[in-house]
Formats: C-alpha cells, sequence, structure tokens
C-alpha cells in the first residue's frame, strides 16, 4: 500500500477502513461509526488548500448543509475540525454515479424525468436555505439502488470534484467544473440559483444523449460555446416539452430561465405522470391515469441525432398527443354550461413551426427593430401553432441583445403571462412573468408598456389593486393605449365593477376596433351577465375578425347551447375542432349531440375527449365529467348499456381525490352520489346522499337525479323542489333522459304548477 493510499487511524467514534477515492480538495473514506452501528464516507479537506478565511467558509457551508433533511441529497452527518484539516461525515450512498450511467450512452425516458425531478427536487430543498451547489455535474451525483433507484447530490454548497477535473476552487477564481458551468460563472460572476438551474439543464442534457450540450476539445473553447453558442440540436424523437425544458433551463440570460428549482420539479412531475400513463395502453373504459397540464416551454430547440434508445416506449400517436395543448374556457359537464371566456387560447405546438433565432452575435439597429415587429405579431396571434412559442424566442433573443431594453423585458413578460392561459396555467410561468415584468418598470417605469405587462400579471396572480394601480399609470402615460384599457377593464371586472369594465372595455375597442380579443373579452362581461344577444354580438364581431379564432367559434357556441340553438352550436363546434382539434371542443359537441338525442355520435365525441391526455384540459374542465358524460350516453345505446357502470366508476374514481383534497364541497359530493348511483353502488350513493349538506340548486337537482335512478321517486321530487326554489332552471329536467318518467307523474306536473310553468 502507497502512502497516497494509507488509512488514518481512528477519528473519534469513526473507524476507518478503506480509501475511496481524492480528488484536487480532499479525498474520502469508508469508515465505521460505533455509536450508531453504520457505515459513512468521511471527507478529510486537504490541508494548506486553503486561506483562514476560505477553510472557515468551508466549514460555515459544512454546517449549513448538514441542515439539509432531503431524499435527494447526500446528508452531512458530522463536521470534525482539528488544527491541521477538517473532516466531513456523510451518508454513504451504495450506488454508482450518475456520470457512470450517462458514460454508456442515453437513458430512458422516464428514467431521465424521474431522476431529474429528485435532482431539481434537491435543489429547491437546498435553495430555500440559502445553499447554492455551483458545481453541480453528473460526477456529483449518486444513484441510490436500494429499493427505487434514487439520485442524491453531493456536496452541496463545498464546490469539489473527487476527481478535480477542470475545477478550480481557489479564493478569487472561477468555481465548477467547466462544462456544467453556467454563462455568469465562466465570467466569474457571483453564482446563484440560476446557475445551479443552468447545471441541471446540462445534467437532463447528458441523461437524454449520453454527451454535453458545450464540450469543446479544450477549456477555452467550451467557455466560448457556453458564453455565445446555442447547444448542440437534441435529437428530435426527444419530446416536445422535454426539449422546451432543457432549452429554457439553459438560457445564456439567468433571468430567463425558470423561476426556481421547485418550479423545475413541478414540470418533470408532470411530464413523468404524462409519459407513463401513455406508456401503458388502456385495455377498456375505467383505465385511463389522471394527468395534469404541461405547459410548454418557448426556449426549446430541434436538430438531427441519433434515435432516443427508448422511443420505442411511444407510438408517434401518442407523442403528439401528449404535445397537443388546450387552454379553453369551458367543457359543458352535461348539467349546466358555465359559460364563455374572453382571450384567446394557444394551439399546439408544432415542430416545423420552431424556427427559433440563433443566440449569438449582437442584433443591428434594424435588425432588433424588425424582430420586435415580429415578436409583437406572434403575440398578437398567440392563438395559432407555435405562434406564442415563437414570440417568447424573439423576445429572448431581444432581451440577450440588449440587457437594458425595457421594451423586450415588457414584451417577454407579456408573452409568459400568455403562457399561463385562461385557466391559471404553471405557477412558473406566473412567477418568471411577475420577475421580468417588474425588470421591465425598473429599466423604465414611464414606459407604458412596461406598466401593462406589469398590471396584467399582478392581476392574474390576483393582487387586483395593485393591477389597477399600473394600468393607470399606464394610461395616464398614454391616454391612447388600448391595452391599458383592457386591463383596466378586466380589473375592474375582478372587482365587481360591471359598469367601470363595460365602458373600459368600449374605450378599448374604440382606439384599437380591429382586436379581436377586445370583442371575445366584452362578449363574456354580456354572457356572465346574462346579456345573451349583447354576447352574440361581440362573438360574432371576433369570428369576422379572425374567421380562424377557436376562441371566437367556441364562445359563441356557449351562447348558442345556452339558447338552445344546438343545431347552429354543433356547426360552429365542428368549424372549431377541423381548425384545432382539443379535448373541451369535443366534449362540448358530445354535450350538443346528446341534448339532439345523438347518443352515439355524443359517446364517440366524448371518447375523442378522452383520448387527449389530462393536460390539455384547462382546470375547470374535470376529466372525471367526462366519464360521466360519455357514462350517460352509453347508458342510452342499447348495446353498450352495459359498459356505463365502469364509466361511473372511473369518474367515480377520479372525483375522490377532489374530494378527500375539499370533503366538505357539496357540488362534488353530490356529483359522487349520482356517479355512484348511476354505477350500481346504491349502497354508497344513499350514504353519501345522508352526508349532504347544501343550499345551492344545483346540488339539490343531481341529488334528486341520483334518487330517481335509485328508483325513490318521492325523494327526487323533494329535492327537485328544493333546487326549483333556490333558482335551478327546470329546464334541465326537461333534457334529462333519467328524468322521463318522472316528468310524467302528477306530482312534478303539480310541482311546475306551483312555480307558474
Amino acid at each position: 500500500m502507497t502512502d497516497a493510499d494509507a488509512v488514518p487511524g481512528d477519528l473519534g467514534p469513526y473507524h476507518f477502513e478503506r480509501r475511496l477515492g481524492a480528488g484536487g480538495m480532499g479525498e474520502v473514506f469508508l469508515a465505521f461509526d460505533r455509536r450508531l452501528d453504520r457505515r459513512v464516507a468521511i471527507k478529510r479537506l486537504l490541508s494548506g488548500r486553503e486561506a483562514p478565511s476560505g477553510r472557515e467558509r468551508l466549514r460555515r457551508e459544512a454546517r449549513a448543509a448538514a441542515r439539509l433533511s432531503h431524499a435527494a441529497i447526500v446528508q452531512v452527518f458530522d463536521l470534525i475540525e482539528t488544527d491541521a484539516e477538517d473532516w466531513i461525515v456523510m451518508e454513504l450512498v451504495d450506488g454508482p454515479r450518475l456520470a457512470d450511467l450517462t458514460g454508456n450512452g442515453p437513458l430512458g425516458l422516464l428514467q431521465v424525468l424521474t431522476l431529474g425531478r429528485q435532482i431539481a427536487e434537491g435543489l429547491a430543498a437546498a435553495h430555500s436555505l440559502g445553499l447554492v451547489h455551483r458545481d453541480l455535474k453528473a460526477e456529483n451525483v449518486l444513484i441510490a439502488q436500494a429499493g427505487q433507484p434514487v439520485a442524491k447530490i453531493l456536496d452541496f454548497g463545498l464546490v469539489r470534484d473527487l476527481k478535480g477535473e477542470d475545477s478550480l476552487t481557489r479564493s478569487g477564481a472561477v468555481l465548477g467544473t467547466v462544462r456544467t458551468m453556467a454563462p455568469e460563472q465562466v465570467r466569474g460572476a457571483a453564482a446563484g440559483p440560476p446557475a445551479d438551474l443552468f447545471a441541471l439543464g446540462v445534467l437532463l442534457y447528458e441523461m437524454t444523449t449520453g454527451r454535453s450540450p458545450f464540450q469543446g476539445a479544450t477549456t477555452a473553447e467550451t467557455m466560448h460555446r457556453i458564453l455565445a453558442e446555442p447547444p448542440a440540436p437534441l435529437p428530435p424523437e426527444v419530446p416536445e416539452e422535454l426539449a422546451a425544458l432543457i432549452g429554457h433551463l439553459l438560457q445564456k440570460v439567468p433571468e430567463l430561465r425558470p423561476a426556481n428549482a421547485a418550479a423545475v420539479a413541478l414540470r418533470l412531475k408532470r411530464l413523468a405522470t404524462v409519459f407513463s400513463a401513455a406508456a401503458r395502453e388502456p385495455e377498456r373504459p375505467g383505465t385511463a391515469t389522471e394527468l395534469t397540464a404541461l405547459p410548454v416551454a418557448g426556449a426549446g430547440f430541434r436538430g438531427s441525432g441519433s434515435f432516443w434508445s427508448f422511443r420505442r416506449q411511444l407510438t408517434p400517436k401518442l407523442i403528439a398527443a401528449v404535445a397537443l395543448l388546450a387552454f379553453a374556457v369551458f367543457v359543458f359537464p352535461r348539467f349546466l354550461p358555465e359559460g364563455p371566456s374572453g382571450g384567446r387560447m394557444p394551439k399546439p405546438l408544432s415542430a416545423a413551426a420552431r424556427p427559433f433565432p440563433p443566440t449569438s452575435g449582437p442584433l443591428s439597429a434594424s435588425a432588433s427593430a424588425a424582430l420586435e415587429k415580429e415578436a409583437w405579431a406572434a403575440l398578437d396571434r398567440y392563438d395559432l401553432p407555435g405562434r406564442l412559442d415563437r414570440a417568447i424566442a424573439l423576445f429572448q433573443r431581444l432581451v440577450e441583445n440588449d440587457l437594458g431594453s425595457a421594451g423586450a423585458h415588457a414584451g417577454l413578460a407579456r408573452a409568459y403571462w400568455r403562457k399561463l392561459g385562461e385557466d391559471g396555467g404553471d405557477a412558473m410561468w406566473l412567477n418568471q412573468a411577475l420577475a421580468v415584468a417588474r425588470h421591465a418598470v425598473e429599466l423604465d417605469g414611464k414606459l407604458p408598456a412596461a406598466r401593462v405587462s406589469l398590471g396584467f400579471v399582478l392581476l392574474k396572480s390576483g393582487r387586483k389593486e395593485e393591477a389597477r394601480t399600473e394600468l393607470e399609470q399606464a394610461r395616464t402615460l398614454d391616454p391612447r393605449n388600448a391595452d391599458a384599457y383592457r386591463g383596466l377593464a378586466e380589473a375592474h371586472q375582478a372587482l365587481g365593477q360591471t359598469g367601470q369594465a363595460e365602458a373600459a372595455f368600449r374605450q378599448a375597442i374604440a382606439l384599437r376596433p380591429t382586436d379581436r380579443t377586445f370583442h371575445d373579452l366584452l362578449g363574456t362581461l354580456y354572457f356572465h351577465g346574462g346579456r345573451m344577444k349583447e354576447a352574440e354580438a361581440e362573438y360574432r364581431k371576433s369570428i369576422e375578425l379572425a374567421p380562424d379564432g377557436v376562441v371566437g367559434l367556441r364562445n359563441l357556441s356557449g351562447v348558442l347551447i345556452a339558447g338552445g340553438r344546438l343545431p347552429e352550436a354543433s356547426a360552429l363546434l365542428q368549424r372549431a375542432i377541423q381548425a384545432q382539434p382539443s379535448p373541451t371542443l369535443y366534449g362540448n359537441l358530445g354535450t350538443v349531440y346528446f341534448y339532439q338525442g345523438l347518443y352515439p355520435e355524443a359517446a364517440d365525441a366524448y371518447k375523442k375527449a378522452l383520448a387527449f391526455p389530462e393536460g390539455a384540459l384547462p382546470a375547470s374542465a374535470k376529466r372525471h365529467a367526462m366519464w360521466g358524460n360519455l357514462g350517460d350516453a352509453w347508458r342510452q345505446i342499447p348495446h353498450r348499456h352495459g359498459e356505463a357502470p365502469e364509466a361511473f366508476r372511473q369518474a367515480a374514481r377520479l372525483l375522490d381525490a377532489e374530494i378527500r383534497r375539499d370533503p366538505g364541497n357539496a357540488r362534488l359530493r353530490s356529483q359522487l352520489a349520482l356517479y355512484l348511483a348511476k354505477a350500481g353502488q346504491g349502497d354508497a350513493a344513499r350514504r353519501e346522499i345522508a352526508q349532504i349538506e347544501t343550499t345551492e340548486g344545483r346540488p339539490f337537482f343531481r341529488l334528486a337525479l341520483a334518487c330517481e335512478v335509485l328508483d325513490d321517486r318521492a325523494r327526487a321530487l323533494d329535492f327537485l323542489q328544493q333546487a326549483f326554489h333556490r333558482g335551478f332552471p327546470p329546464d334541465e329536467v326537461e333534457r334529462e333522459p333519467d328524468f322521463l318518467a318522472l316528468r310524467g307523474d302528477t306530482r312534478y306536473q303539480r310541482l311546475l304548477s306551483q312555480l307558474g310553468r
């Protein structure tokens, strides 16, 4: 044994067994903790390598890291300080390094998503305590093999590489491993949490390809690529959403990366849910897995490359389905439409529509002006395929070109805000939009577009008064700014000031009469106020301005459905589906068919809606309702009647998860009672009915329907009477097939007489 391999004597309660490895800053030993009867890893920080101040910094970081207790971080158990050197006692992980896995080529898709999520969660836990890794790389991630593989990050805050490759760690020097450095680290600037996110992007890239995105022949070449060149293209088989997320993490400008590691972890978790569900092929109704929404980042990249090793898990059809997004207004649960909404919805991202601009080299003044014009034009038609992602990419390029441009930041904030969609979207986009909008105002507080962008984002985050203040300032700066009036209108609407909202919308239209969005928004204000003729007029104006605008078509169909004009609504929905298929549109079409008595057509439409992953549905459109609607359609088709109970059981299973989060919600519980009754689970339905307390009309209507299905006519009539007394429309009873026998009951006729019907 050489001196280099010599094992120290005992250190307090720790008995050294053998040397595991060494690097530029220290060496690691396997040891046995005699107090707690366990094996540990002990790292010795080599003496003479740090000035006293540097050594004290390392001690502080070790103490801070010891506070971390997270499954994805190798835990620090102890810090032993001597005059000559310091020792860090750590959790022993029995498994390979991530670098050992990526060195053999790409990992499987679900493995990438799972390990990436775990690493992101570990980063989030550390960042919440103010700890930044600064040298995250595949060599510093171990894979624990006990049970399910778990990624564990080494050396939080210590910036150490056991192999010492390209690692510069003296005070004042560049910290990190060159191939995973963020651009700000390469420049020698302070490395904060965004630098760790950049390194996470490198890790995800390496896991999906088996190679580094910026690796050059020399250190200098690698640094140049990190600073000035886009990452090497990913293989085209990498799913669109994962490619977008990696591109988002690898942005050159820290502010353009995701807001935090927790948001990245959530996106990876959602992706894993979708793709694990897609890899399983349901055998029959009732086996669908509940999925979540997947916002597509605008910074992804594509290119030619080798075939991805786990592509065989997914069919092209499933890949395409996962990529679809449709932030729509409402799915008609067959009981009562919630109503349309203003605004426009983003369409599916097409790979062919993603010509992202290069991220290197300065732009001339004319080129910058042309790019800005193109970016705003793309944002204006964000409802067309790929336009929103194109706008984001262009605004990001403009920000990179001029970090002091308030206009570029205002545009980027507006594009991020659009990513939230009509239903709130992913909190990561909200956080980013807010940060970029605030920075735009800091850069130029007198720029109306900056104030408008900040007002829009504040309003989306629920800060209504702050939003109105910003929008009032924008209007003061530019009294002819149509967007300022539009924002003020929405703020007034959110504050319940309907008259002021209408006036502001009218002013916005007067200033920019060709903007269909203003007509959609004003139409929605009228719709919710019961002013259906005026709502219809505004929606028709929206369609006139943009015949390919799916939102206008969808909103107008909502007015027509509410007015019982079903054939017209059906034609509009089919037209919208032809332009852009979505589960919301198929669901609404199914409802129209159902009310027309076209039950096979309704079932087919609901099945098409359910073929989309749940990420394609807005949060207001619940997947359980779609299964319930499918069950209702099957109940009316003789040869499919036997399949209906399983659809209702699936609806009940999905709804039960929501009820556990909100057990006192009478609307949810009444829906569950109805599903159980239709699924043939009478005893469970009766127990559920007995527990429900409500003062609303809709739950009473559902309870009446459940009792009718359970052959309890007396209670059904009693619940209907309570529903009608609370304003529930009797027309719903007239359209419900399960109330056919009840409508012929003399007791029901007397009830209608009491209502003057």
